[in-house]
């Protein structure tokens, strides 16, 4: 499970180089559990070159017409192999979820990981602007 935060931007600042370094290749939405919350799962594919240690980005929801639904800080902690995929588990109450990400069509919501820094398991750290 990971530890979440809400991030008060929109997925268009996001730099070139930072929507591409890691990126969601797809994503499920799980039913509601007891506890009201959902998993979103997602599996993030690695565009670096070296592996992870800690990566600083936000996962974003929009809309087809663009407009941003709401953005959700991704682990510190996640880790991903260079040019691999690892997977991501975002669980959300009722209260972080947003009401109309949940009632959306699929097909008209856009997903995007804009990653804007990362440490390198070799201690090397870059950053996308």
């Amino acid at each position: 499970m990971a530890t979440i935060a809400w991030a008060p931007c929109h997925a268009a600042n996001c730099s070139e180089g930072g929507g591409k370094a890691l990126a969601i290749g797809s994503w499920t939405l799980g039913p509601i559990k007891a506890d009201e919350t959902r998993d979103f799962t997602f599996e993030i594919n690695s565009s670096l070159k070296k592996p992870t240690k800690m990566v600083e980005g936000t996962i974003w929801f929009e809309d087809a017409l663009g407009r941003s639904l709401n953005g959700w800080k991704l682990d510190p902690d996640f880790k991903v192999q260079a040019g691999a995929t690892a997977e991501f588990v975002l669980s959300l109450g009722k209260l972080n979820f947003g009401k109309r990400l949940e009632h959306l069509n699929r097909d008209d919501l856009v997903a995007t990981l804009c990653t804007e820094k990362v440490l390198y398991d070799d201690g090397t750290k870059e950053e996308f602007k």
